[in-house]
């Protein structure tokens, strides 16, 4: 709410076909070393079925599997675990290709544990497994609060009123900070606690969230009933309103990726917290 405001991995699997030799031997063709690569240009992500802002640049929700030291015959790609999290493209776990050693594979859902989903690869008699993780925004850390009188509007200082910063990081399931994906807010119900009661309830909130940090600032500064105070040194228990409301990460459109966090936003008299949090979000 506010009142104002991870080159490429790579997985090389090589088979011997024929005996063992040293390293430099110079083999005649038959007896070369088969390598097969399967490269993940970059990390897969999901975020609910939305596409992150342009700003994102630690993954995507789509990557290519390459087959490389062949380009002809038939490659044959299955996904044997993990098909709840990252199906090919199609939305099929299995798939055969006939001359074309490449393969788009999306994310469907997050990874429970890092390699959770394993691409097997099959190349007349040999085969290859690329263990994969599926990253994802999961919860708000909290990271502090500070409180401020304010002017009007809440973007000017004075001492019409109060402000109260509420500070997260936003981490995957992995406990990284998930960087530029965006993040955004849905307000719901407001329940007055006292009467009467005029505050308004804020706009929605979003923020690019570049650092993987953001603020909820939640303030109440001018002519309102109850009439707002500054924060003293010791701040009031007496409370004027609760708000719901909801976190998303994964789109800057209101409602548009991956739930992170509810919560209520408590606001008192001279200042405001978030209070009843359940994050992550089951």
């Amino acid at each position: 709410m506010r009142g104002t405001s991870l080159k490429a991995l790579f997985f090389i699997l090589t088979v011997l076909v024929g005996q063992s030799h040293a390293a430099d031997t110079v083999l005649p063709q038959k007896h070369a070393k088969l390598i097969i690569k399967v490269t993940q240009g970059k990390q897969l992500w999901y975020f609910g079925g939305w596409t992150p802002p342009d700003s994102f640049t630690d993954g995507a929700t789509d990557v290519t599997l390459v087959a490389s030291g062949k380009t002809q015959g038939t490659f044959k790609w299955d996904i044997t675990q993990g098909s709840s999290k990252a199906l090919f493209d199609g939305d099929i776990a299995s798939v055969t290709k006939t001359d074309d050693n490449s393969v788009l594979l999306k994310a469907k859902g997050l990874s429970a544990g890092k390699g959770d989903v394993w691409v097997r690869l099959t190349f007349g008699t040999q085969t290859a497994t690329r263990k994969i993780e599926v990253r994802g925004p999961k919860l708000l850390e909290p990271a502090g609060f500070a409180d401020s009188e304010a002017g009007d509007p809440c973007t000017t200082n004075g001492t019409a009123g109060w402000r109260s910063g509420i500070i997260y990081n936003i981490r995957n399931q992995f406990g990284e900070l998930v960087k530029n994906a965006g993040l955004n807010e849905v307000i719901g119900s407001q329940v007055a606690v006292e009467s009467p009661n005029n505050w308004p309830p804020g706009a929605p909130y979003q923020t690019a969230a570049e650092a993987g940090q953001f603020f909820d600032l939640l303030c109440v500064s001018g002519p309102f009933t109850p009439t707002p105070q500054v924060p003293g040194s010791t701040l009031s228990t007496r409370l004027i309103d609760k708000i719901a409301q909801t976190w998303y990460s994964g789109s800057l459109l209101t409602g548009g990726g991956v739930k992170i966090q509810t919560n209520n936003a408590y606001r008192y008299i001279d200042h405001g917290r978030h209070a009843d949090i359940v994050s992550p979000v089951p």
